[in-house]
């Protein structure tokens, strides 16, 4: 879990052409149709957002030579009503904040400015939609998994937020008993086996520790990942016969 700081930073929002295909945006448009039968069309653009903790650093003639370096233009025909912006997942920086960040920095910038990049949709509609309306649509239009939906670009600046993440917590395996680790299994949603549980009860009592919820997690992910290789390396019995090799030995 993450807690969000908000520190006193600019924002300051230049618009650019879509680089959404018109494939995509097309997608896009019949799947929000068949929710909004009247909608005429979907239209697109980029928002760039500049950021900076440090005011001095945003001069007129450090922006313009940024905005011409991604492409980026005075934001004009931008209309509140009926429209949704998908930004980068709050709480995260997008690979392409990352390598533009580094080309701006390499450029000669201050390292404290920050870039992101979201794009614009306006539903061609004539009646004025409801915010949940309009969440339905944008819903329609991002990765729930790398990105989220705001209603205007004021929300935006939630992009720029410190998040500090919270401390450890600590099992009480040693004072407490196998019920901690049980109870950890349940609450952090593991799905740790029996077995699993008993192995690590085995070993964090034999170096006399306790485990973290993060140690936990870890654990639970590799286990996860690699269950596979626990299956194909385990001893098998066909029909009654044991096998020679597992199946990870060819």
């Amino acid at each position: 879990m993450q807690t969000a700081k908000k520190n006193s930073t600019t924002t300051i929002v230049f618009g650019g052409e879509s680089d959404l295909s018109e494939f995509r945006l097309n997608l896009f448009f019949e799947s929000i149709q068949r929710d909004l039968p009247k909608i005429k069309s979907l239209r697109a653009k980029n928002l760039f957002f500049i950021n900076s903790d440090n005011k001095s650093v945003l001069s007129r003639e450090s922006v313009d030579k940024l905005t011409s370096i991604i492409d980026a233009k005075k934001l004009s025909n931008y209309e509140a009503k009926n429209s949704f912006i998908v930004i980068p997942r709050l709480g995260t920086i997008s690979p392409w904040s990352s390598k533009s960040s580094e080309i701006i920095k390499n450029s000669g910038f201050n390292s404290d400015i920050r870039i992101e990049k979201g794009v614009y949709f306006y539903l061609d509609i004539e009646t004025n939609l409801s915010t949940e309306k309009i969440y339905q649509a944008g819903h329609k239009a991002f990765d729930k998994m790398t990105q989220s939906v705001i209603l205007n670009v004021k929300e935006a600046e939630n992009l720029f937020f410190d998040f500090t993440p919270n401390s450890f917590q600590t099992i009480d395996l040693l004072g407490k008993g196998d019920s901690e680790l049980i109870k950890a299994n349940l609450d952090l949603g593991l799905a740790l086996s029996e077995d699993e549980i008993d192995y690590l009860v085995t070993n964090y009592r034999k170096q006399n520790k306790n485990p973290t919820d993060a140690e936990l997690m870890m654990f639970a992910q590799a286990n996860s990942e690699h269950c596979r290789h626990k299956i194909f390396n385990a001893d098998w019995v066909i029909d009654g016969i044991p096998l020679k090799n597992h199946y990870l030995v060819s």
